[in-house]
């Protein structure tokens, strides 16, 4: 019995059966997870994630500068609007790129965008704090805040902590 060229390599005729794939189209994808998935899971993409972070911190220091200055200006509860607005920006800054692009584990991307969240309030009452040592204040960091913002400053940071590892999941 004679028989013709491999199937494979065969020209697709007009009409009857087309040229096969050696593997489906998938198998590409699944080898590339498989690598993907031998690097360490702390390993950051390519586009440097450590640069999502060190903004998301940036963003939180200015947020802090922000929180202290509008603070002198006695705005009460508005600052807990202020403190969520920095969390939500410090935790835009920090998923930028891409959820996965700087920390890949939600629960510590979430925890991280939390503890900058929280850090920005904790940040502007120490300035706070520090601007009325130089104006001739005695009070200690504690009982300064608890005198001077009273429920402001627990419910800032717990709201910007929240809107942050919120923001961030």
């Amino acid at each position: 019995m004679a028989t013709g060229p491999d199937p494979a390599t065969r020209p697709p005729s007009d009409g009857g059966e087309r040229r096969r794939l050696e593997r489906a189209p998938g198998d590409r994808y699944a080898a590339a997870a498989e690598s993907g998935a031998a690097a360490s899971p702390a390993a950051t993409s390519a586009g440097g994630g450590s640069r999502w972070i060190i903004a998301a911190v940036i963003v939180a220091d200015a947020g802090a500068v922000a929180f202290f200055v509008l603070g002198l200006l006695d705005l009460g509860f508005g600052l807990v609007a202020v403190a969520a607005f920095v969390g939500w920006a410090t935790a835009v800054a920090l998923v930028y790129k891409g959820r996965d692009a700087a920390i890949r584990a939600s629960q510590t991307r979430m925890a991280t965008a939390a503890f900058l969240g929280g850090w920005s309030v904790v940040a502007g009452t120490l300035l706070d704090w520090l601007y009325g040592l130089t104006q001739g204040g005695v009070m200690g960091y504690v009982p300064y805040v608890a005198e001077r913002y009273w429920l402001v400053a627990p419910a800032a940071l717990v709201v910007g902590a929240l809107v942050a590892a919120y923001r961030a999941r």
